[in-house]
């Protein structure tokens, strides 16, 4: 009975390491994957399943990935703010009226180039060509 199950055991750990290595290069971006392209590296660890898988882990897996198949390192580091406990601020759209330089040419009514001057009428005749 031992002689059946150690060669069973040992097969399924091959089993697992390798269609680990095939959902790996799969999953992993090609962009990380060190010394061949993504396709070579799939046909060497289906076509020669133990040496490729060990050959994948070894040379061609991204250094420093994490235990799950797929890249870790693709994603940004985490902050400073982020390592000391701080929720990142995120700077939301701005507008032209968002600017500091923008309310000194407006009255207060929110006309540019206007000013509250009796009649209505512009503090700068030339700015309208009325003059």
């Amino acid at each position: 009975m031992a002689r059946l199950f150690i060669p069973l055991v040992f097969g399924l750990i091959l089993f697992v390491v390798w269609l680990f290595a095939v959902l790996d290069v799969i999953s992993t971006d090609e962009m990380l994957m060190r010394n061949l392209p993504k396709l070579v590296w799939l046909f060497i660890v289906v076509l020669f399943p133990t040496v490729g898988a060990i050959a994948w882990f070894a040379l061609g897996r991204p250094i420093g990935a994490g235990l799950t198949p797929g890249p870790s390192r693709a994603r940004p580091s985490r902050s400073w703010q982020q390592q000391r406990g701080e929720r990142p601020r995120r700077s939301r759209p701005r507008g032209p009226e968002d600017r500091d330089d923008w309310a000194a040419g407006t009255n207060p009514s929110g006309e540019p180039g206007r000013s509250d001057t009796a009649g209505g009428e512009a503090a700068d005749p030339d700015l309208h060509g009325d003059g």
